[in-house]
């Protein structure tokens, strides 16, 4: 049987996917021999080993099981950040004001799957669940990157000490190293054995194409706004 949601191949009468986590309940009728999924099984570069195993024991895939966590983050209220950021470049020192704008107070609900295992007690992310987490990751730093490099750019003239230059520097370094490291600590696993060609290709391009964007766009705004 066949996960319709991420074409892996589980055992016949399975209830959850051994590779995304997701419910096979109500699958049971799906055609078992699917020409499409069987041929993407066979140029999956990843043995089921890797893939259905514990990363930390090897155990079986039969002594792993999938469990959803539920993550419940409650924001704002209070003064912005990134609205005082994003004023500060717009408008100058006053645009700082625009952090006290919109507070309201918000609610974000994030659902990750972890697989457990039962015979070391280790857990540890489904791919699906590491890949989302590490795009929103992401996207964050880029957020962060741009800023810190726009102070940068605005400071090329020397109005800020090297040292703080260079803690700078390494602040936007952490924080795209954290993500590849993060991916491979709650998986288990390394990017290579998590991940197909196919995947990392589009992984790598999205990162170094996300934090090349965000330093050399913020750079050039930061020494623009100097004139």
């Amino acid at each position: 049987m066949y996960c319709k949601f991420c074409g892996k191949k589980n055992p016949d009468g399975a209830v959850f996917c051994k590779e995304c986590g997701k419910n096979l309940s109500g699958m049971k009728d799906v055609v078992k021999n699917v020409p499409v999924l069987q041929e993407q099984q066979e140029t999956e570069i990843v043995g089921d080993f890797d893939i259905f195993s514990c990363p930390s024991c090897r155990a079986d895939s039969e002594f792993c099981y999938p469990m959803v966590k539920t993550n419940v983050k409650t924001s704002g209220g209070g003064y912005s950040f990134w609205n005082g950021c994003c004023g500060l470049i717009l408008l100058g020192p006053l645009g700082l004001l625009c952090g006290a704008c919109g507070g309201s107070v918000r609610t974000k609900v994030r659902s990750e799957t972890w697989w457990v295992c039962r015979q070391c007690g280790k857990e540890f992310m489904s791919k699906q669940s590491a890949l989302e987490k590490a795009n929103t990751s992401m996207l964050m730093a880029a957020l962060y990157s741009f800023f810190i490099c726009w102070l940068i750019g605005n400071s090329i003239d020397g109005s800020i000490d090297f040292w703080i230059l260079a803690i700078f520097v390494l602040v936007v370094v952490g924080l795209w190293f954290s993500i590849y490291k993060a991916l491979q600590d709650s998986t288990g696993r390394q990017l290579r054995d998590l991940l197909t060609e196919g995947e990392q290709s589009s992984f790598w391009l999205r990162y170094c194409g996300l934090c090349a964007a965000s330093v050399i766009i913020g750079f050039a705004l930061g020494v623009h706004a100097i004139g």
